[in-house]
């Protein structure tokens, strides 16, 4: 018999409470100081043989003294116990599962474990009740957080409702934050709230609503000494160019521009093309290879985010134009299919009112009867990079850097 075990039946016919003390002092000595061997083997003398009111005090002496163990014992013995636990049809180890199935969970997280993290919370989310709002709404965070982690998730192909009902992670996941977003309760911790704005940002990309998910992003991007702010940012960026065109965009544009972080990013200049509302020709995306920087799900959005930009740059220059002119300005080929696309994406922007125009479709022309407010803030941009161009060349006069007249 092992010393555990001997030490573990001198107490076992002893009257209730003794009991209790003397599991609770020999679970005191193994854990101060921490003997990852010895805590598995009292836990398994004890949860399969003794009464569900004698073990659970264990349990949740483990649960509350868990800080005090080294993450990796933590984990080990951690998965014992719930494994124990779990043989046990009793109520009474409710609070001390729930707790430590969030430590063991947060742990693998930390270790980017994040399938395994999601299979230990899974059990609690039917056991959540008896919780508070906050507790269940982190519960609800992080499980939708490590299931949209996992490689299933993360190798999303496509955004199209058809194709991601196919992705069961992505469906528990959507379906259980949805819970999360309906408690009022909101998470403060940044242990918690990172994960809870990156799925809320995710799942908002990944229902098309760009406009939303490009504001979360960079929000939190913008999280003091947040991990992987970078990426936060870049992801910022793409749902920014695959934002629809208009005047809410066109500030966020001038926000990101103004953030010194972008100007690092390879695709910069395209996003100062965007914010300045310039042609963004075929050329210039081939240039910066505009099309490497969004993941494959992204990319279908790309093209007609970058046509409806065009075609509002175009309505800038012109009163009236065919539109086979501008399918041929917009650089695509002249076929009907194309024109019949213009078409569809002009009427769009008419409708929604960011362009003030009309469509002759016998004719075939679009009409621009106003563009007085988008070309007087077009003309007061160009007006202060006029300004700044020449403050730049009166500068660079005061220190001798022009060429001297012959």
């Amino acid at each position: 018999m092992s010393k555990i075990a001997s030490r573990v039946q001198k107490f076992a016919k002893k009257d209730l409470q003794d009991k209790i003390t003397g599991y609770q002092d020999i679970l005191q000595n193994i854990i101060s100081p921490p003997k990852e061997e010895d805590l598995i083997e009292f836990f398994k003398c004890i949860i399969p043989t003794e009464a569900p009111q004698v073990s659970y005090n264990l349990t949740d002496t483990f649960s509350n003294s868990m800080a005090l163990i080294p993450d990796s014992i933590q984990i080990n013995v951690g998965k014992v116990v719930i494994e124990l636990i779990e043989g046990k049809p009793s109520s009474h180890f409710d609070n001390s599962e729930f707790i430590i199935r969030r430590i063991v969970a947060e742990k693998l997280e930390h270790l980017k474990q994040y399938g395994e993290a999601a299979k230990i919370l899974e059990v609690s989310l039917s056991k959540a009740s008896n919780h508070s709002k906050k507790e269940i709404c982190i519960l609800y965070t992080h499980y939708s957080f490590c299931l949209l982690m996992t490689p299933e998730c993360l190798n999303i192909k496509s955004y199209d409702p058809k194709d991601l009902e196919t992705i069961p992670s992505y469906v528990k996941a959507n379906d259980t934050f949805a819970l999360a977003l309906s408690l009022k309760d909101r998470i403060d911790d940044d242990v918690d709230r990172i994960p809870f704005m990156y799925t809320d940002a995710l799942i908002a990309e990944i229902h098309k609503k760009f406009e939303s998910a490009r504001q979360k992003f960079y929000s939190l991007s913008l999280v003091p000494n947040v991990p992987n702010s970078e990426q936060y940012l870049i992801r910022t960026v793409q749902n920014a160019l695959l934002s629809p065109p208009g005047e809410a965009r066109d500030k966020f544009f001038a926000t990101l521009v103004a953030d010194s972080r972008t100007h690092s990013l390879p695709h910069y200049p395209v996003l100062l093309q965007f914010c300045q509302h310039k042609l963004i020709s075929e050329a210039a995306v081939k240039q910066h290879s505009l099309r490497s920087f969004f993941l494959p799900p992204q990319l279908p959005f790309l093209d007609p985010s970058l046509i409806k930009s065009n075609i509002v740059s175009l309505s800038l220059i012109y009163s009236n134009i065919t539109l086979l002119q501008l399918t041929t300005l917009l650089e695509m080929e002249p076929t009907t299919q194309n024109i019949e696309t213009v078409e569809t994406f002009a009427a769009e922007l008419i409708s929604s009112g960011l362009i003030d125009g009309s469509i002759d479709q016998i004719m075939g022309v679009i009409k621009f009867h106003s563009q007085s407010t988008i070309l007087t803030e077009w003309d007061g941009q160009l007006n202060n990079l006029l300004i700044s161009a020449i403050d730049s060349c009166d500068l660079m006069d005061l220190h001798g850097l022009l060429p001297q007249k012959a």
